[in-house]
């Protein structure tokens, strides 16, 4: 279990705070503008953002965007964040643009000794190779800028980036709210049984750690990745394309000691805009394609989901971006009903709440980082959160 220090069990009056955000958020693009899709991560971020804001002297925030390339600079600079940023504070928020550097040093500065504003924040981490290098000189450059180093991106703990990992070496570190809830709510899995766990999605080899390594009671599985477990189970999959490193792992997990409950109907068609069908999970037709289970399926799935007292969600059922396709929204409207322990891994499975207006609320807990809320449950390295507990012995006593 991690121990870190906590935002706001430290004094942090008369402090600069360097607030290390997530707000990656979806974007799309019209006439070269970016405009975002969802905001949710940036609301989320907004109750530590306004304690430091309340009683810190002042507050720089820093984020990641993307996965920008050298030419993607133009559509991936935080302009868009930095607006988004102001309508929701109500205050005009100042970007920076760079991270490092001359210049940016001179910025600070300036921001630093004017009294009236008090946040800024600073460009695309991912600007610079140093970050996702993990590189001691950029994390020491980032941390000279503040007293007190605020981790609220628990979404990307699982990553070893310098913003993340290497820049609690050189400043007191602390757990922002958002991070804070999302350790304690992830830490509720596995305390009530019988615990279900609802996996969809596209990829197996990310779920694969999470269905060796967590003990539970059972596993359903939907998704794209359904296909490579009734591949390995030698069934026709029709035209349905399965990478064939994902039915390798399909096999190995068939041998584990584990409950898996796999479809027993899937809807199929030739494309996902044309009619669509029922058929047995065993026998897919040839030139057909599997898009999403079936009724029984959906039935079967809910049987057992009733039962459980804990349940995590994991990746949408099926090809929820064609409406017809939507028992990702019919499991999802009878999840928000039921009275279990129910919490939601981020990424495509809130993107298909939001679409189906699905309250998040009716959910015990809905995590804003899909694959660092797999990874901390699987029982994975978590780089971040293993340099705020060294931060915490380190910086505890003083």
């Amino acid at each position: 279990m991690f121990k870190f220090l906590k935002l706001q069990d430290l004094n942090i009056k008369n402090k600069i705070v360097l607030l290390r955000l997530d707000l990656n958020v979806p974007l799309k693009f019209k006439r070269k503008k970016a405009i975002i899709e969802d905001d949710n991560r940036i609301k989320k971020a907004l109750p530590t953002i306004e304690y430091c804001m309340k009683n810190a002297k002042k507050t720089i925030i820093i984020t990641h965007l993307g996965r920008p390339e050298k030419r993607d600079k133009n559509r991936f600079n935080l302009d868009v964040i930095a607006n988004k940023l102001s309508k929701l504070l109500k205050i005009e928020v100042r970007k920076i643009n760079g991270c490092i550097g001359e210049k940016v040093e001179k910025e600070i500065k300036k921001f630093k000794s004017n009294k009236y504003e008090k946040l800024i924040l600073l460009e695309n981490l991912r600007f610079y190779e140093q970050e996702e290098k993990n590189d001691k000189r950029f994390a020491r450059k980032l941390a000279s800028y503040s007293n007190i180093y605020v981790n609220d991106a628990f979404s990307v703990s699982h990553r070893k980036h310098a913003s993340i990992h290497a820049i609690t070496n050189y400043i007191k570190s602390c757990a922002g709210f958002q991070l804070q809830n999302e350790v304690e709510k992830l830490n509720l899995v596995s305390k009530k049984r019988p615990l279900m766990v609802l996996l969809g999605g596209s990829k197996l080899e990310t779920k694969i750690s999470l269905i060796k390594n967590l003990h539970a009671d059972m596993f359903l599985i939907a998704g794209k990745m359904c296909f490579a477990f009734l591949e390995a189970q030698g069934y026709n999959i029709g035209e349905t394309n399965i990478d064939k490193k994902e039915i390798v792992l399909a096999k190995e997990i068939l041998k584990l000691p584990k409950i898996i409950i796999l479809p027993v109907d899937i809807i199929i068609g030739e494309n996902p805009k044309n009619r669509s069908k029922v058929a047995m999970a065993n026998n897919i037709p040839d030139k057909m394609i599997g898009y999403d289970i079936g009724p029984k399926t959906v039935d079967l799935f809910k049987k057992h989901l009733e039962r459980a007292k804990t349940i995590f969600w994991n990746g949408p059922l099926g090809y929820f971006e064609e409406r017809k396709f939507d028992s990702t929204k019919d499991i999802g409207k009878f999840l928000s009903n039921l009275k279990s322990t129910i919490i939601i891994g981020g990424g495509e499975t809130v993107d298909a709440l939001n679409k189906y207006k699905i309250n998040e609320n009716k959910f015990s807990f809905v995590s804003t980082g899909g694959g660092a809320s797999l990874a901390y449950i699987s029982g994975e390295e978590m780089p971040g959160l293993k340099a705020l507990d060294d931060a915490y012995g380190k910086f505890s006593k003083n």
